[in-house]
């Protein structure tokens, strides 16, 4: 698949600006969410946690949520004891001491 723009095309693509550029970076986390069960509307979870906590987003801002809620919510669960290690897989658990 060939990309839409080269490296040097998206360079010369990008309106220019003088503008001051915001070099600052925070990070909060969202307090209050529960443990997320599947099924869980993790939107909705967010949103209403952010409001409790009078948390907003400004234009620019970045939300970033971790792939392990996203599959919880999802139901995308992978209970250990439902794992059968391969014989190399204990092999290797054996030669790093670990069970």
């Amino acid at each position: 698949m060939q990309p839409l723009l080269s490296p040097v095309e998206l360079s010369t693509e990008l309106p220019r600006t003088d503008a001051p550029v915001d070099t600052q970076v925070s990070i909060q986390a969202v307090p209050g969410l529960p443990d997320i069960e599947p099924g869980d509307d993790l939107v909705e979870l967010l949103l209403a946690s952010m409001a409790r906590h009078q948390i907003s987003l400004d234009d620019g801002d970045i939300l970033v949520i971790a792939h392990k809620v996203v599959s919880k919510s999802e139901g995308q669960i992978v209970r250990l004891e439902d794992v059968k290690p391969s014989a190399k897989a204990l092999e290797l658990a054996h030669s790093i001491s670990k069970n």
